[in-house]
């Protein structure tokens, strides 16, 4: 009989187990974990291993009694200890309510500061899921009541609207701005127009133009005997500011330095006259100037000083102080250096003046001097666009007071490019492919079969010609393109056909300057050393004046504290130290003896 109680008992509880699940008799379900128990015992203890509250009760099986939590409560811990606890006190983290006994994640447009509460977002303000506190809205937007993000409002519109209205003042100054710089240009280019003027006229360097010309040069490099030059005829009258163009190693720097007489390197063959008399640009040394491509001057000076000392130096012989002094700053005036001009120079080392600038102040000191003649090696490159053309418009202006400028230049633009009055065109070897009026150099192409492609570079378009890059054509009616045609060879005979014997692209004249004289004296060896010594007093800084005076000082006491005869060894050491020292100061100057030419 007590078998058969306990029996009953059993199955009687299995079926309460059933019904309170859900489940038909004898099975019991999965858990919120899906782990199926076995017995009564342990499917609480499948139960107790979920933290949430998927169902609406748990069953606590405690001593044999049965224990039902409320629907606001959660079952936790273990099968024989057990307990109902609130939903809150469920381990979730913030953003988290209960609903329907389970903790969830609160939706978009609702904050939930505790487990308890879920609370729509006021107006103003936005909630993600998951939020505690509503976020507020920024004012340029708009956020409705239960707003999950921040919506474009009025106040994003007219943020936009002065947005546009700022850039478009913007625009409107810049377009003002640009307006008076090209007023300022254009004043400017006045200035410098009157002072090149002024200049070209003072001291009488009108009295002084050089035209040259050249028939068949050539030069041969003495070395390995390497023509770099051949065959090169044309004249440059007096006055002209002639650009040498052509490809890199062309010849353009050998040419040039072979007219003024540079060219130790190479033995020079043809003939050259200056102003219809034979002779050489080197017989008149102190009417050339020659402005290098690398910029050579005394770093430790002032603009004014660097032009103002070699003026000195070169200009004739009885020029007063306030002569020079004028002369200098007219120069400085024309290169617009006036806000450099007391500036100092400056190296690598030390920070001076902007590359262009020195550029400017490397063909001052030579236009100081008051050449018949200049020279110029590339005196374009390292400056921006509106430097080259303000130095463009400076040497035309220069040129039209009587000065013969020569300048080799690489792919000038077309502004550039139309300040020249004639060009030398020259091709791979150093031959020639075209001499004459710049302006007469599209024609002479355009008859020989090439054309100028539209909104291109003229000067560019030349260069393509004779690096064989532009299209020769058979006519210039035709379209078909002469293909047996090779440049750059083929341009030379052209040349040479056509217009070597009688050149119909140069002037029909040759303006011819007055015969030149060697007389023009310079400063005697005196005066120049006493020219070297005040430079170098004003080159001369703090720190090397002091050590100066500290060498001074040593070779005192050394004097002082031996015997002469004794130590006359030592004394001829130290003599030598305080040579090399002075040696040591002028060592820069070297540099510039060939530039003097004194």
């Amino acid at each position: 009989m007590a078998m058969v109680m306990m029996m009953l008992r059993f199955v009687v509880l299995t079926a309460m187990s059933d019904v309170a699940f859900g489940q038909p008799g004898g099975t019991s379900s999965s858990g919120p974990s899906g782990s199926a128990s076995k017995s009564p015992s342990w499917w609480v203890g499948a139960i107790s291993s979920d933290l949430g509250c998927s169902k609406n009760a748990a069953l606590l099986l405690l001593a044999g009694n049965q224990t039902q939590c409320s629907a606001t409560e959660i079952y936790t811990g273990l099968a024989s200890v057990g307990e109902c606890v609130a939903c809150s006190s469920a381990p979730k983290g913030p953003g988290y309510y209960c609903q329907d006994n389970t903790a969830v994640l609160c939706p978009n447009g609702h904050y939930c500061p505790d487990y308890l509460t879920k609370a729509e977002c006021p107006k103003g303000t936005w909630c993600r899921a998951g939020f505690v506190q509503p976020e507020d809205c920024s004012f340029v937007v708009s956020c409705p009541q239960g707003s999950e993000k921040q919506l474009a409002g009025p106040g994003l519109l007219f943020g936009l609207l002065l947005f546009l209205v700022c850039i478009c003042s913007c625009s409107c100054c810049f377009r003002i701005r640009a307006v008076r710089e090209q007023e300022h240009i254009r004043d400017e280019a006045a200035k410098i127009h009157d002072g090149a003027v002024v200049l070209g006229q003072g001291l009488g360097q009108t009295a002084h133009s050089v035209a040259i010309e050249f028939e068949d040069v050539g030069m041969k490099l003495k070395s390995n005997g390497l023509d770099m030059l051949s065959g090169i005829t044309g004249k440059f009258p007096a006055g002209s500011l002639v650009a040498l163009m052509g490809p890199s190693g062309g010849g353009k720097t050998t040419f040039m330095n072979a007219l003024c007489g540079r060219a130790s390197y190479g033995t020079i063959r043809g003939s050259i006259k200056i102003n219809g008399k034979a002779g050489s640009v080197q017989d008149f040394p102190k009417l050339v100037g020659y402005v290098p491509q690398d910029d050579i001057m005394h770093a430790d000076l002032t603009v004014h000083q660097n032009l103002y000392f070699n003026a000195q130096l070169r200009l004739p012989a009885g020029t007063s102080s306030e002569q020079v002094l004028e002369h200098v700053n007219k120069t400085i005036k024309v290169l617009g250096l006036e806000h450099v001009a007391h500036n100092l120079v400056g190296s690598a080392e030390r920070r001076g003046i902007s590359g262009g600038q020195k550029k400017r102040v490397n063909i001052g000191m030579e236009l100081a001097a008051m050449p018949a003649v200049i020279f110029m090696d590339e005196p374009t490159s390292g400056l921006d666009g509106a430097a080259t053309i303000q130095l463009a418009r400076c040497l035309s202006e220069l040129s039209r007071s009587g000065l013969t400028i020569i300048c080799v230049i690489h792919q000038p633009r077309w502004a550039v490019f139309d300040c020249f009055t004639h060009l030398l065109l020259l091709g791979e070897g150093g031959r020639m492919v075209y001499s004459g009026q710049a302006k007469m150099s599209e024609s002479y192409f355009d008859d020989t079969g090439f054309r100028l492609p539209p909104r291109e570079n003229p000067a560019d378009w030349m260069i393509d010609i004779v690096c064989g890059m532009s299209p020769r054509y058979q006519s210039k009616s035709s379209d078909d393109v002469d293909a047996a045609f090779a440049a750059p060879h083929d341009l030379f005979e052209l040349w040479d056909s056509k217009c070597k014997a009688q050149n119909p692209y140069e002037d029909s004249s040759l303006v011819m300057g007055e015969p030149l004289s060697q007389d023009r004296s310079t400063p005697g060896r005196l005066k120049q050393t006493w020219i070297f010594l005040v430079r170098n007093a004003r080159q001369w800084n703090k720190v090397s004046f002091l050590s100066t005076l500290a060498l001074l000082f040593l070779c005192g006491a050394v004097w002082l504290a031996h015997d002469v005869n004794r130590d006359f060894l030592t004394w001829r050491n130290v003599c030598d130290a305080y040579r090399k020292r002075i040696y040591l100061l002028h060592d820069h100057n070297r540099e510039l003896a060939e530039r003097f030419r004194i």
